[in-house]
């Protein structure tokens, strides 16, 4: 049985310790310990509460995190790196109630993680979801369908290509003017970005983590031509969902 340390008491683990309790009734996960400096109980539902400075690696197969918030995350991430855990042994709680999850799965996609060209903001939410590192560029921004089919069609050309600044297009959802970029000849909106420089130094940062022997290609389109040219695109990997109205 997989033996787990659950770090974090906080909200999250007040509102999904059910889910944990369920998973180790049914023997799936054996839940050694449970990080709280707590002064006046020693345990919860019978299982010991360890502080972190007691806390040794090799008495755990992975790390269940009990935490939403993205910074703190990321910050408890880098203090169990350094007291030895790997980063594949550090798993969100979230992920374990996915259809399909499986350690093992989560394990192979971190030593050999996934690079994702989306079209939108859906390669991100993903990422973050699975509480992986953006192993993409495509992060936080958009392409038109055409745009998005010649950097399906040609990667690696597009990768080669030098931002230049095009423009700037007004979001009145947002209520704000974001950067727009030429990548040879094609537009890349980053909407999600305050200032062209900021897009610049992401999108090259990203783009040297990409893994080009595991990509994943994915989409939204409402038109069923557009539907089937990307599912024309020789990639083993993609993936498109259909937007109606």
């Amino acid at each position: 049985m997989i033996r787990s340390l659950v770090w974090g008491t906080g909200k999250c683990f007040a509102e999904n310790y059910k889910l944990l309790e369920y998973y180790r009734i049914k023997n799936i996960v054996d839940i050694v310990a449970i990080t709280s400096d707590e002064k006046y109980f020693n345990s919860f539902l019978g299982i010991p509460f360890i502080k972190k400075c007691e806390i040794k690696n090799e008495d755990y197969d992975y790390v269940i995190l009990m935490i939403e918030n993205k910074n703190i995350l990321d910050n408890i991430k880098q203090e169990a790196n350094s007291i030895g855990f790997e980063s594949w042994q550090l798993v969100p709680y979230r992920l374990i109630t996915t259809i399909g999850f499986t350690f093992e799965a989560y394990k192979e996609l971190t030593l050999n993680p996934v690079s994702i060209i989306s079209r939108n903001c859906w390669g991100g939410v993903t990422y973050n979801y699975c509480g992986l590192r953006f192993s993409s560029p495509l992060i936080n921004m958009f392409e038109t369908h055409t745009d998005f089919m010649k950097i399906a069609q040609r990667p690696k050309e597009y990768m080669r290509q030098e931002l230049q600044f095009y423009k700037w297009e007004w979001d009145p959802a947002q209520g704000l003017e974001y950067p727009v970029a030429m990548c040879g000849d094609i537009l890349l909106y980053f909407n999600h970005y305050k200032t062209f420089s900021e897009a610049v130094y992401y999108w090259n940062k990203r783009k040297e983590r990409i893994n080009w022997n595991n990509i994943l290609f994915m989409t939204i389109e409402e038109e069923e031509k557009d539907v089937l040219e990307f599912l024309n695109l020789p990639h083993e990997k993609k993936y498109v969902l259909r937007q109606k109205y």
